[in-house]
């Protein structure tokens, strides 16, 4: 696979998709979930394929200082698992990190939400969360950013270059663009209801650990709709003596939902 970068919204979204991010209230079913239930279109060119693949903002870059009208929302969410003896100290290492992904892109402004939330056997440690959240405007000639301060009120400041990827999945399945070349790559699976190819990989969330998976990409009124990481296995033959010694396991499962049109995004007073 190629090289891809590792919620409580005022006014954006629906109170059921905010209390789905945040956690909290009646429990909504995981991104992950919602993209594995999703049937996929059939493929049935190069050209359809590669028409799936483009990108909505048409090549808005971090100092284009327009969206150009683009109107989609990309939900992620990773769950990473990595447990095995530490060579260093021979204690046993059991941690687990959820990652919630929001980016909305509408009206010449963006929403941003992540939440890495870590937990482990590790009192101290298990249930830390960290989160992110900001919006950004376009002003013809710069944005506008909008952000927490320390006291945990809204402020802005302007910026001149936008400082996110607007077409950024995840850190496991890459953009929105990422596999336009790969059309012969891919088989489709009854099974999974997709197009699917194995991928491998390594991240900070298993500590370098390189990974095997598959990868599978759906489909919706001809563009790309979803993308799932599953059946995870640490790879053979890999020299880990000097992090990890005895059982390693390791797990990673991902799930992307991309939503085109119908969005809204609304700037939080400051």
């Amino acid at each position: 696979m190629k090289k891809a970068v590792a919620m409580v919204a005022a006014g954006i979204l629906s109170a059921a998709m905010a209390l789905s991010f945040a956690a909290c209230g009646e429990e909504q079913e995981s991104v992950i979930d919602t993209a594995k239930e999703m049937s996929s279109e059939r493929i049935g060119s190069l050209e359809a394929w590669e028409a799936a693949f483009s990108d909505p903002t048409l090549g808005a870059s971090g100092t284009s200082y327009t969206f150009n009208n683009a109107n989609y929302s990309i939900e992620n969410e990773t769950v990473a698992v990595l447990s095995g003896t530490l060579s260093s100290t021979s204690s046993r290492l059991n941690v687990q990190t959820r990652t919630q992904g929001l980016l909305v892109v509408a009206g010449e402004k963006a929403y941003d939400y992540d939440r890495t939330e870590l937990s482990s056997e590790d009192a101290e440690q298990s249930g830390s969360a960290t989160v992110y959240e900001n919006y950004y405007a376009a002003d013809e000639t710069r944005y506008e950013h909008y952000y927490k301060d320390s006291a945990g009120n809204w402020t802005m400041s302007t910026i001149s270059s936008l400082g996110i990827s607007l077409i950024e999945t995840s850190a496991y399945t890459g953009s929105l663009v990422e596999y336009a070349d790969e059309y012969d790559q891919f088989t489709w699976s009854d099974e999974r209801q997709g197009y699917c190819k194995s991928v491998s990989f390594a991240s900070s969330a298993l500590l370098g650990v390189t990974v095997n998976a598959t990868l599978t990409l759906k489909f919706r009124e001809g563009k790309i709709a979803a993308m799932i990481i599953s059946d995870a296995a640490v790879a053979a033959d890999q020299d880990m003596s000097g992090l990890l010694l005895g059982d390693v396991a390791a797990s990673v499962e991902a799930g992307v939902v991309i939503t085109y049109g119908g969005q809204s995004v609304t700037l939080p007073g400051v």
